[in-house]
């Protein structure tokens, strides 16, 4: 395949399956300085049956076919060397970074590896380009302010609800302190420069998770009866629950509506998104129930330990760069207007109405009844849909979106047992 110097170019890819196959490897190819036109069929076959570049539901014959469909493909074969690689080296990792954009890479674990380093650089050359990320991080901390003040006097406000009281209260203290340990000693163990990364990755996180919260809760998205909480770093660290989606029924204040949230910045598409949703599968199809210890509601009520539906929530790359403009600007009052009409507040739903539906439909046949909560849940949607247009609106488009097809798709790779969780 020959260099070439990337021109602006109007290529019309399909809107397909396939076409988001397409969409990826046309970036890919400019990226590396490959003009499509000069691709034979045989490195476009390569390309295609790459990990990389795979989605649900598509063939690398299939791709071909539509990548010849759009007038490309010359008949010249040049072949593209596949490695079997062995197992990550820190020192390999540059390396590997040029052979990525050569060589069709097979090793998962230095896919990982990749991935995280392309994910990570991109956040740093068009997200955080300015070095704020500490900045963000901590106007993002300050916008949650229903976050639990993490001191052992706010567990032991539970002592009433919890079987053992104070006793249990000290053992869960104690089996978090062990956690975070654990953690914080793995962190020592890597490179300077790796152990930096995961700090700054954490705080990306923590960012996601408040402005999200923020958009729902202070922004209104959905209404003045719709909110997000986040939990405890116990309910965090033991039940993966990032925080707790509430709606609050205008007719009935005390009932109690929620959602758990595991929130992923990586995209639909990424290792960590499959690792989280192939856990929740196990714990569904294991009989198990996601509960949530110790939680204060919107009006600041402790709640008794309870159960909810629990969903995985993803976002990617132009979400976060969304979201940090969100709270770069959250002190802009007609900024803030402007968010309240983000297209993300329609993906967001979107992407929960479909996750619940499709989630309900599998604890079903699991025979795990938390089918029943994701059921009141979306019903609760409906209802919020009832009396707002625009939620309506976005309840009337949320069918079947490349979001649920890649959580069937999981969830049939599961069912023959592919998908380790």
């Amino acid at each position: 395949m020959e260099k070439f110097t990337p021109q602006p170019k109007s290529i019309e890819i399909p809107t397909s399956r396939e076409g988001i196959v397409i969409k990826k490897i046309v970036q890919h190819l400019e990226e590396n300085g490959i003009d499509i036109e000069t691709l034979s069929r045989e490195s476009a076959y390569e390309l295609a049956s790459s990990k990389k570049f795979k989605f649900p539901g598509t063939t690398p014959e299939g791709v071909v076919s539509a990548i010849e469909g759009m007038g490309y493909l010359k008949p010249a074969p040049v072949s593209v060397e596949a490695v079997k690689a062995a197992p990550v080296k820190p020192e390999l990792i540059s390396n590997l970074r040029k052979l990525q954009g050569v060589v069709a890479i097979e090793d998962e674990e230095i896919l990982e590896v990749l991935e995280q380093n392309k994910f990570y650089e991109e956040l740093s050359s068009n997200i955080f380009k300015n070095n704020d990320l500490e900045a963000v991080h901590d106007l993002a901390t300050s916008l949650e302010k229903n976050h639990p003040a993490e001191t052992p006097e706010y567990y032991s406000q539970f002592a009433s609800l919890v079987k053992r009281g104070q006793e249990e209260i000290d053992e869960d203290l104690q089996s978090l302190a062990l956690r975070q340990e654990s953690f914080r000693k793995k962190m020592e163990s890597l490179p300077e420069a790796e152990a930096k990364k995961a700090e700054k990755m954490k705080k990306i996180a923590t960012i996601v998770e408040c402005a999200i919260a923020y958009a729902v809760t202070t922004v209104g998205w959905y209404g003045d009866n719709a909110s997000i909480e986040q939990t405890s770093k116990f309910d965090d660290h033991k039940r993966s629950v990032d925080g707790v989606f509430q709606i609050r029924e205008a007719e009935d204040q005390n009932a109690f509506l929620a959602l758990g949230v595991d929130a992923t910045f990586r995209g639909l598409l990424s290792k960590e998104y499959k690792d989280k949703f192939a856990a929740l599968l196990k714990n569904i199809d294991s009989g198990y129930k996601t509960k949530i210890k110790y939680f204060k509601n919107h009006q600041g009520e402790m709640m008794k330990e309870f159960a909810v539906p629990k969903i995985v929530l993803y976002f990617d790359s132009a979400d976060i760069k969304s979201l940090v403009s969100m709270v770069k600007n959250s002190n802009d009052a007609e900024a803030v207007k402007e968010f309240k009409k983000s297209p993300q507040k329609v993906a967001v739903m979107s992407q929960i109405l479909v996750s619940c539906e499709v989630l309900r439909d599998f604890s079903d046949e699991c025979g795990n009844n938390i089918s029943e909560k994701y059921n009141e849940f979306v019903d609760a949607v409906h209802r919020l849909g009832e009396k707002d247009p625009e939620i309506q609106e976005i309840i009337d488009s949320a069918h079947e979106t490349e979001v649920s097809k890649h959580m069937r798709y999981l969830i049939s790779e599961y069912k023959k047992g592919t998908l380790a969780a």
